[in-house]
């Protein structure tokens, strides 16, 4: 039996658009630093991936949404435990309340910003990497 060597082509996705791959050479970084200057988010991003089928690897880039400070669980672990959050703490002085409607809102927001369907992508035009156009 002989081993067929058969080539793969890799593709990239960001929010429910399919980016193509500018160049074969370059690794899926270098692939989001390149695109990241069409949007701007991809600095954050995560790549996820390959998933390989049928002969084409697609390669995800995530945003990284997510808090900003002390996670709400470990607030709510503490003051349920008594303990008052650190001074400078971003909850520091908040109320058991306070911590849960903002793990709430974070959960909302972050349902709204990961729902594709709430947004149309912009594709860029054709010339858009072309040297001529």
């Amino acid at each position: 039996m002989a081993v067929v060597v058969a080539p793969i082509t890799r593709v990239f996705r960001y929010n429910g658009i399919k980016l193509t791959d500018p160049s074969s050479g370059k690794t899926p970084e270098e692939v989001k630093a390149l695109y990241a200057h069409q949007y701007p988010e991809l600095l954050n991003a995560v790549v996820e991936g390959p998933e390989t089928k049928a002969g084409v690897s697609t390669y995800t880039f995530t945003r990284a949404v997510g808090s900003k400070g002390v996670g709400h669980l470990a607030a709510l672990q503490a003051i349920r435990k008594g303990q008052a959050p650190s001074k400078g703490s971003p909850v520091a002085g908040a109320s058991l309340e306070t911590i849960q409607e903002n793990q709430k809102c974070s959960t909302t927001v972050l349902k709204v910003v990961n729902d594709r369907t709430l947004s149309t992508p912009v594709l860029p035009p054709a010339t858009a990497f072309s040297r001529f156009g």
